[in-house]
């Protein structure tokens, strides 16, 4: 779960990302937000970076700072696999994966009798001991790791014992 994203114009180099910084905005993630809501976000903050710098290019200055690039980070081209939920991982580790994948992206899956379903959506995690009714939470528990049907809910129970409810499930 990363909290801080932005856009940023940089002097354009044979390298990707390695010219200098004419100027940047930072933008925040808020814990419910999807790669989506988070790209909107990201492209209201490059036309204001735009606006903010556009006169002074006008008039033939180039504001510039160099490019810290030990303090970025890169990420490799994404794979459908990728989107392969791991349900021993912890909730908030599943719960930040369904957001980033979440449509118009193709979305994280898991197995359910056999056959894949696309994850769109996930509740924060849950203590099944305190969300749940306790007949709901044996269930749960019972089942094991993994995504489970119960009383008309999908959940997925995680790798350190906490829930997600899972919802807009599509068979594929």
């Amino acid at each position: 779960g990363e909290t801080e994203t932005g856009a940023t114009l940089h002097v354009m180099e044979a390298k990707p990302d390695a010219g200098d910084i004419v100027e940047q905005v930072a933008v925040s993630i808020e814990i419910h937000e999807t790669a989506k809501e988070v790209f909107d976000k990201v492209s209201q903050a490059a036309k204001q970076v735009m606006e903010q710098v556009l006169p002074q290019l006008m008039q033939g200055n180039l504001p510039r700072r160099p490019n810290p690039l030990t303090e970025g980070s890169y990420f490799g081209g994404r794979k459908p696999e990728d989107g392969r939920i791991d349900w021993t991982k912890s909730a908030m580790s599943i719960y930040n994966l369904i957001r980033a994948v979440a449509p118009p992206y193709p979305g994280a899956f898991t197995e359910l009798s056999g056959e894949r379903v696309i994850l769109t959506k996930s509740s924060l995690p849950l203590d099944p001991g305190v969300a749940l009714s306790p007949s709901q939470a044996a269930i749960l528990k019972k089942s094991g790791l993994g995504m489970h049907l119960v009383d008309n809910r999908y959940f997925g129970l995680c790798g350190d014992g906490k829930a997600l409810e899972v919802f807009l499930a599509q068979e594929h």
